[in-house]
């Protein structure tokens, strides 16, 4: 939106999208429009980087058309620095990214693992914890350790 004056003038018109999301045996029907607030768009961005990956390649090759529009609306919307860049490549600290949004919110990332979604890097038996009475996902987490309290650490 552009503001002028004491009115808003949108710069693009209202577009809903309507689709089923599986995510494992999970089916849920998906309401979605180009107008939605921050939070939710953020809740999109960080739930489809659990379950997809890292880059928008991966969050359009690996699901529908529907999710795809809602990602080039997002894109738009927030300026979104799609571009693959070389491992270690310093970017402009004003440069958006979806893996600068989602460390942004690590416990939201780690509320869905908790949930059961997201793909793990290692698993409890990896890491030496025996089952069956695992504990949360969420510590499987690539970030969980943003969550601990550095209190906790320094009495350690």
């Amino acid at each position: 939106m552009i503001r002028r004056g004491a009115h808003y003038v949108r710069t693009v018109a209202r577009d809903t999208v309507d689709m089923e999301i599986r995510v494992g045996s999970i089916e849920r029907h998906f309401h979605y429009n180009n107008h939605e607030s921050l939070a939710r768009d953020i809740e999109f961005i960080i739930f489809l980087f659990a379950e997809r990956g890292s880059t928008y390649e991966k969050f359009v090759n690996k699901s529908l058309p529907a999710v795809r529009t809602v990602m080039d609306w997002l894109v738009q919307k927030y300026n979104l620095d799609i571009t693959v860049h070389a491992p270690l490549t310093a970017l402009d600290p004003d440069v958006v990214t979806i893996p600068r949004i989602v460390v942004c919110f690590p416990a939201k990332i780690c509320e869905y693992y908790n949930r059961g979604f997201g793909k793990n890097l290692l698993s409890f038996q990896d890491l030496n914890i025996p089952g069956p009475d695992y504990p949360s996902r969420s510590i499987l987490c690539p970030h969980f350790t943003a969550l601990i309290s550095m209190t906790y650490i320094e009495h350690r």
